[in-house]
């Protein structure tokens, strides 16, 4: 988790830092871009591998910024956690699954590296994320969350108007959101509800 920090808090110094000195702006305000991404490998607060895939709406603003809207489905696998089901101090090791739907409203600001052709985007958005929990072969009555997602993403321009997305580095994530509020019971009222994507190859365009 420190790793995973410390990359995020070189992305944030580089981005600041570009912003402040930056002369160049990203060309075509107003323009839409609709991306398609694939998440191979996440993480939530279970430690399930959790693939998925999600859906981006931006539009782009004056002066390298961006507004938008994130939409992203989750599947988690089941794996053997931890927990106490019920009063007394019994934890007792099930598994657990889960698939989450998270939709956020995005804010972003683009460094131009290269022109108009390599771009470090970092963005910060609040939404919502529906929750549907099996635990030990019980189903969690289904659950809304509130969510606070950050992205930081290479953006790779082709062809005037395709754009190719990944992560800062292979090993760090594109994109991670995280919950204010408990999951709750019967798992550990304790674990806060987060996602981390790993291994992110998203495909989109502008127009």
């Amino acid at each position: 988790m420190k790793r995973i920090l410390a990359v995020w808090l070189a992305g944030a110094l580089v981005l600041f830092s570009g912003g402040v000195r930056a002369q160049r702006t990203i060309q075509q305000v107003g323009k839409n871009a609709v991306v398609f991404g694939v998440s191979f490998m996440g993480i939530d607060a279970y430690n399930n591998l959790c693939p998925s895939v999600s859906l981006d709406y931006s539009r782009l603003l004056p002066r390298n910024f961006s507004w938008g809207v994130m939409g992203q489905y989750i599947l988690g696998f089941g794996h053997k956690v931890v927990y106490d089901a019920g009063p007394g101090m019994d934890p007792y090791r099930n598994s657990v699954n889960q698939t989450v739907a998270i939709i956020s409203g995005m804010g972003y600001y683009s460094l131009p590296v290269i022109k108009q052709y390599l771009l470090l985007r970092g963005g910060f958005g609040v939404g919502a994320g529906y929750h549907h929990i099996t635990a030990g072969g019980s189903t969690i009555p289904d659950q809304w969350l509130p969510y606070f997602t950050v992205q930081l993403q290479w953006i790779v321009r082709i062809g005037g108007d395709i754009e190719l997305r990944f992560a800062p580095l292979i090993f760090s994530p594109s994109r991670y959101s995280w919950s204010p509020r408990g999951i709750g019971p019967p798992t550990s009222p304790g674990i806060h509800a987060y996602h981390a994507d790993f291994l992110t190859l998203s495909v989109g365009g502008r127009f």
